[in-house]
């Protein structure tokens, strides 16, 4: 029993298998079809068998995912899947007119910047024809007997207040009264 070595029991865990999108989505696979896809107006539903069907996993079929993205475009026009990269415009890639077009917009702009810049610069105004928006004074809409009976708490409150300090005051006013008469006599018989 001493000569036993230990040894570690590794298991072995599979790992579980990888569901189809049917399994994931609960999708059947009767509703791939033409019929459901024509009478189905759910947009989820319709994008998950679109992503089945782009995905191949149950087959090619490029005329019914087709119609799927057709009818998904009649459903939910602002699906994500749906929208199509393309490719950000550059300047060489835009005709002669259009080209000429935004450079004299922007050397126009930048004139006018510089213009603008220059005005600032020497403490000139800057005049423009539109006067200047400004957004309206907001109102508070309140009940007008709730704010009055507010109003009265609060100045009864202070009336109650200063009688209480003046209270205090007197209390005191009278025990320094007390210690100065006290300090007095002290004095006196020293």
């Amino acid at each position: 029993m001493g000569n036993e070595k230990e040894t570690d029991i590794i298991s072995i865990v599979e790992r579980p298998e990888k569901k189809t999108l049917l399994e994931r989505y609960n999708i059947p696979v009767e509703n791939v079809s033409y019929e459901f896809i024509s009478q189905c107006t759910d947009g989820k539903t319709l994008e998950r068998i679109v992503l089945i069907l782009r995905s191949g996993e149950e087959g090619d079929y490029p005329d019914l995912t087709k119609h799927a993205e057709e009818r998904l475009a009649r459903i939910k026009p602002t699906s994500a899947l749906l929208r199509k990269a393309e490719p950000v415009l550059r300047r060489n890639m835009l005709n002669a007119n259009e080209q000429q077009e935004i450079d004299d917009d922007i050397s126009n702009w930048t004139c006018e910047m510089q213009s603008r810049e220059k005005d600032l610069d020497e403490g000139k105004a800057i005049l423009t024809n539109e006067p200047c928006l400004q957004p309206e004074i907001r109102q508070i809409k309140t009940n007008t007997t709730k704010v009055l009976l507010i109003v009265r708490k609060v100045q009864v409150a202070q009336k109650i207040n200063n009688l209480c300090i003046r209270g205090n005051l007197m209390n005191q006013k009278g025990a320094s009264a007390k210690t100065t008469i006290n300090d007095v006599r002290v004095t006196r018989s020293e």
